[in-house]
């Protein structure tokens, strides 16, 4: 029995218990098992464990992980830099998720951070990229194709330590790529946009003063689909 069998099963079983037969529902569960088995390619991260990434740092910079988090810290050296990025593998963006919750754990001000999918292993408005570039707590849709960059103020700023949630979708066939900021549609680019293989995912931090800054990324989720939402 495979996993998408053993979720079916076990959801099956709950409805005999509760009595959930009505029909709202039982369409719903054939959606979702629908949309699993449409899946290509699924990356799904709580870091309780990190292989499959590689991390990097400078100055004072740290990353440390845990079963809720993978925390990225700058440390009170001006220019100091924190990264991790995937290197288990890389992926197509044609159609594409990249969709993740966060927070900025110290004040907002003076920090840089990058949350992209990538071909490199570093952040930039010009690299091949999409994804969001935070900068001092404003939020900026990012995407670039080596060469050349878009970016959208989204005239959003972040709170200190509230979570939130980001995605970014990509689509070949249009072509676009949209953003996403607590589940409201914030940003579309069809300019600059990157090649479709070869990305990574990468969270960067770096501050631009002496004081320390922590980007925390909860949760990760990356899905290459046929049939993008």
């Amino acid at each position: 029995m495979n996993a998408v069998e053993e979720l079916a099963h076990e959801v099956a079983a709950l409805r005999g218990r509760v009595g959930l037969l009505e029909r709202s529902e039982r369409v719903n569960f054939e959606w979702l098992l629908n949309t699993l088995f449409r899946y290509r390619r699924f990356l799904f991260v709580d870091w309780r464990t990190y292989d499959g990434w590689t991390t990097a740092v400078t100055g004072t910079g740290a990353v440390t992980t845990n079963i809720l988090r993978n925390a990225l810290t700058t440390g009170a050296t001006n220019g100091s830099t924190a990264t991790s990025y995937g290197t288990a593998g890389t992926f197509s963006i044609g159609r594409s998720e990249l969709s993740f919750l966060a927070s900025i754990n110290t004040a907002v001000t003076t920090s840089d951070i990058w949350a992209i999918l990538t071909t490199g292993t570093a952040g930039g408005a010009t690299v091949a990229h999409m994804g969001f570039n935070i900068i001092d707590g404003r939020v900026w849709a990012s995407n670039g194709d080596g060469g050349a960059g878009t970016q959208t103020d989204t005239g959003i700023d972040l709170i200190s330590v509230a979570i939130h949630s980001f995605m970014v979708l990509s689509d070949s066939s249009i072509p676009d790529i949209k953003f996403y900021l607590d589940g409201a549609l914030v940003a579309t680019h069809t300019t600059n946009l990157p090649a479709y293989l070869s990305h990574r995912p990468l969270f960067y931090i770096t501050n631009t003063a002496a004081a320390d800054r922590e980007f925390r990324v909860l949760q990760m989720l990356f899905r290459n689909t046929t049939d993008i939402i």
